[in-house]
């Protein structure tokens, strides 16, 4: 027992000097062996781990009972590290997922915000488009070229019409004459040579044109309208009036149909307006066409036709 006692307190080097000077027999004996082949040698090179000289010397100058005690204090230190490593991790873990979080809500923000940016662009958008019917813009020298909805011929306008500069502005007049133009004029004009003949038969809805019923006439139309009549209620004819012209028509026009609906039952609707709300809205309209002045319309009308011959160039 003392032997061994004796040999923890001595150094590793020294330990294994003595060791070596016991057993001189082994030593030569190993000495004797073959070398193993230098394949193999490099295999064992590679399997084998790198070693840390500093360290190894270091502890070769140790005594068994002081290595014994570091590799105890070494074990009772890993789990401390291991907490701690964990600790950080667990905390960058939170840091990451809160900066996540952040980022994910700066998204959802933006989203947001160009979502409403694009639901007020096409609220817009919309606005525009009923604004430019409103204004009822148009261009072009036929009836076909020219862009206008089947809302603008209607009798019955939501709004009560008004001309403005930004549009064109003999179209806006053509149409609110348009309406209402049976009002002050008419067509076609109904003559004694008008009627071809007892074959045929006038049709509902359309005077002056007439189908044959009878003979070999059956299926023919007859239009005995004069279509190169100045009061013919085309888009073309009224293009070709003057702004002054169209006004007074315009004008003449709402007041009568300011009188017949006046005439009519107090129960009577036009479309989904009163009575009493829609003759409000024909004095408006009526009141307006009365302020504008025909020579500045007519300047800027010039205009604008000029700019649509220089564009189809």
């Amino acid at each position: 027992m003392s032997d061994s006692s004796s040999e923890d307190d001595i150094p590793l080097n020294q330990l294994v000097k003595k060791a070596a000077k016991k057993t001189p027999a082994k030593t030569k004996a190993s000495a004797t062996k073959k070398k193993p082949s230098s394949s193999a040698a490099q295999k064992k090179k590679k399997r084998s781990a790198p070693i840390d000289d500093s360290s190894s010397d270091d502890e070769d100058n140790m005594s068994l009972a002081d290595l014994q005690a570091q590799i105890n204090k070494k074990k009772k230190a890993a789990p401390k590290k291991k907490a701690a490593s964990k600790q950080k991790a667990s905390a960058a873990s939170k840091k990451k997922k809160k900066a996540s979080a952040k980022a994910s809500k700066k998204r959802a923000r933006e989203t947001g915000s160009k979502s409403k940016s694009g639901s007020t662009k096409a609220k817009k958008r919309k606005t525009s488009s009923t604004s430019s019917k409103s204004k009822l813009q148009g261009a072009g020298d036929t009836e076909k070229e020219f862009k206008t909805s089947i809302d603008d011929f209607k009798s019955g306008p939501a709004k009560s019409r008004k001309v403005v500069t930004s549009a064109d502005v003999k179209l806006q007049l053509s149409l609110a004459v348009l309406c209402r133009w049976w009002y002050v004029m008419e067509w076609p004009e109904t003559t004694s040579d008008s009627n071809p003949g007892s074959d045929y038969v006038e049709m509902a809805g359309m005077p002056g044109v007439y189908i044959g019923t009878n003979n070999n006439v059956v299926g023919q139309m007859i239009d005995t309208r004069d279509h190169a009549s100045p009061n013919k209620p085309s888009l073309c004819n009224m293009m070709s009036k003057d702004c002054s012209e169209l006004i007074q028509l315009w004008i003449s026009a709402l007041e009568k149909q300011v009188v017949d609906m006046n005439e009519r039952n107090d129960a009577y609707q036009c479309g989904s307006i009163q009575k009493k709300d829609f003759v409000a809205l024909l004095n408006a309209e009526l009141k307006h066409a009365k302020g504008l002045d025909a020579s500045k319309l007519q300047k800027v009308a010039d205009k604008q036709a000029k700019k649509k011959a220089k564009n189809k160039k």
